[in-house]
């Protein structure tokens, strides 16, 4: 049987819906970056979801936190006194730091309440994971498909459709991230560069005493931790377009998809990593400039603790989160015009090869060594 190319259309295209031409797939070249976050920005009611599903997750682990203080605090304390003492800044010369006296007043309470924290953070953080896994599915429905509106439903319909192979996705990513992190901070490094290229002896390789300087400690510590953020940004990035081109071919396959995922960014490294860089220069800019704003907010507590600013301070921060929430969803945005223009379209059997038949009409299979035009008349 012959094969033919195909592309695999998601399933809400059909002739029975009219294509949005607002909902157009990701064309290529350009500024996909700037396109994508336009698209996304449209998408408000799919991007409020996913901001309204971090915040609750954040309330989860915060709400104990404002019970906590304020059952510490109540009428306690004269209005106002503690307020600049609860915060710090990294704009003040000496970072603030809790009073002494609170802390041992409330040592008990508040070691309790750190540790219960911690706790529900990590389940947090886990239904965090798991709803990033889902939202992506989402945002790759609504980008691949041409149904207009209903943009909420078609998200939690990707969202359903991708889950499991996504998920499978998931672990392959976190056993890479585990791989990186073993690399750089465990033995390999150890053996490598601190014994190898240092000479530091196995029993120093924890305090690093017998470096020549703390400077060069310094600069190690550096040089670690922007060789893990360049790895983890290739690993999320490999991982985004190994979904998108999951979803493209509409394949289940994780590792094979991974693997061609890997040699297409080998390929192609400028077009699908340009768009990647470009969004993460963007979300951290924005992110300085937000965290400079909540850090001069802060400061203004020290003079004016009112219930307005603090109130400030929470919805800037939340624009952020929902900030962050675009940028991802234009970086899936991205991730398919740029898989478009450097993967190529699935090879597939013809079903119809092997019979005849008028169009919209039934189709009658050939035998081998039945005479086709014999069969047609």
């Amino acid at each position: 049987m012959d094969a033919v190319v195909v592309d695999v259309p998601a399933p809400e295209r059909t002739p029975l819906h009219a294509p949005d031409p607002h909902e157009s797939a990701p064309r290529k070249g350009g500024w996909i970056f700037l396109r994508a976050l336009t698209w996304t920005c449209r998408r408000v009611p799919v991007w409020l979801v996913c901001w309204f599903v971090m915040l609750i997750l954040g309330l989860t682990v915060t709400l104990p936190w404002f019970s906590a203080f304020n059952s510490m605090i109540g009428e306690r304390y004269e209005h106002g006194a503690i307020m600049t003492s609860l915060f710090r800044s990294f704009t003040a010369a000496e970072g603030a730091v809790a009073d002494a006296t609170f802390l041992a007043d409330h040592a008990d309470k508040l070691s309790s309440l750190n540790t219960n924290s911690a706790r529900v953070g990590a389940v947090t953080a886990f239904l965090a994971i798991l709803w990033g896994t889902f939202a992506a599915g989402g945002w790759l429905q609504i980008t691949l498909g041409k149904r207009r509106g209903k943009y909420v439903k078609r998200f939690f319909l990707g969202g359903t459709r991708y889950f499991g192979r996504f998920l499978r996705l998931l672990i392959l990513v976190l056993i890479k991230i585990s791989v990186l992190g073993w690399l750089l901070y465990g033995m390999p490094w150890n053996e490598l560069v601190l014994k190898g290229m240092y000479g530091v002896p196995k029993s120093d390789w924890g305090a690093l005493e017998t470096l020549p300087s703390e400077e060069l400690v310094v600069h190690l510590g550096w040089t670690q931790a922007s060789l893990f953020a360049v790895g983890l940004f290739g690993v999320l990035t490999w991982a985004r377009y190994t979904r998108t081109r999951i979803a493209l071919h509409d394949t289940s396959s994780v590792v094979w998809n991974g693997i061609l995922t890997f040699f297409t960014m080998l390929r192609h490294p400028i077009q699908t990593l340009r768009p990647m860089i470009l969004l993460l220069i963007v979300e951290g800019l924005v992110m300085y400039g937000v965290a400079r704003l909540i850090a001069q907010l802060e400061l203004g507590l020290d003079g004016n603790p009112d219930f307005g600013r603090v109130l400030l301070i929470a919805f800037v921060a939340q624009a952020l989160v929902a900030f962050r929430v675009i940028v991802n969803g234009a970086r899936t945005h991205a991730a398919v015009g740029a898989s478009q223009a450097t993967v190529r379209p699935l090879m597939r059997p013809d079903p119809w090869k092997s019979s005849v038949g008028g169009p919209g009409g039934p189709r009658y299979p050939i035998e081998d060594g039945d005479d086709e035009y014999a069969i047609s008349v």
